[in-house]
């Protein structure tokens, strides 16, 4: 393995940059329950309420056939239970309202920000996720329901410090290094001074292979003993 590169840990949960292992801390079952049960209140609750409009109004414009009621009355709770979790996460960023509350986040496989294409397919299997999805979570050691295989995703802590962004993507990064590194700085008070320094440092030599100028810019030294810092400064982190 290259002396500055990030590959695959044993523990799936893990992101590895040269033998320094940085913890993707995976939801468990419990707070995963938690965030889905005040969702499914607030989405049956939309689903009651949206559906009984939907039938009176069906029935006031002349509609009597009971296939077509029923039909109609289940596509619309299908949509809003999907459009509800899928919905919100795009626009939270991975997070609805019973997430938000049990401090959780969707995120790509790799650690960072899920894509708008992961998470529509995350939620199409939900409906089968209601039968399977707890036994599933329970014995994966990433935590992932099947609508979370099929669509790449994890589900994270969004502990303090959780909120923790690159202000600045180096060029050629993938969400890879940037999960590493945002995982690095949200970590950061629970490591010792040494290997802060170290790990600092390998990320720095990661920027000056993908984009040199960026650290030319800013007069980095790599190999400095404030390396930490100035990684802070050229990524611009936020939180």
């Amino acid at each position: 393995m290259d002396g500055d590169s990030i590959g695959p840990s044993q523990d799936p949960s893990l992101l590895t940059l040269d033998h320094i292992e940085v913890g993707l801390p995976v939801a468990g079952i419990g707070s995963r329950l938690l965030a889905g049960s005040v969702d499914l209140l607030i989405a049956t609750a939309l689903e009651v309420a949206v559906s009984f409009s939907v039938f009176v109004g069906l029935v006031a414009l002349g509609v009597s056939s009971q296939g077509w009621l029923t039909a109609i009355v289940i596509t619309t709770a299908f949509l809003l239970q999907w459009g509800y979790f899928a919905g919100l996460e795009i626009l939270m960023q991975g997070r609805t309202p019973g997430k938000a509350a049990a401090r959780l986040r969707v995120v790509s496989a790799a650690g960072g920000p899920a894509t708008v294409q992961g998470i529509l397919i995350r939620n199409v299997v939900r409906i089968v996720d209601y039968l399977i999805g707890v036994p599933m979570i329970a014995l994966d050691p990433l935590g992932r329901r099947l609508g979370d295989r099929f669509g790449g995703t994890l589900v994270l802590h969004d502990a303090a410090g959780a909120s923790t962004r690159l202000g600045r993507i180096p060029e050629g990064w993938s969400e890879r290094e940037v999960a590493v590194a945002e995982s690095y700085f949200r970590r950061f008070g629970e490591m010792d001074a040494g290997q802060r320094l170290l790990l600092g440092r390998r990320l720095l030599r990661l920027v000056a292979r993908h984009d040199p100028l960026l650290l030319e810019r800013h007069g980095v030294d790599t190999e400095g003993d404030g390396a930490p810092e100035a990684l802070r400064r050229v990524l611009e982190v936020e939180g």
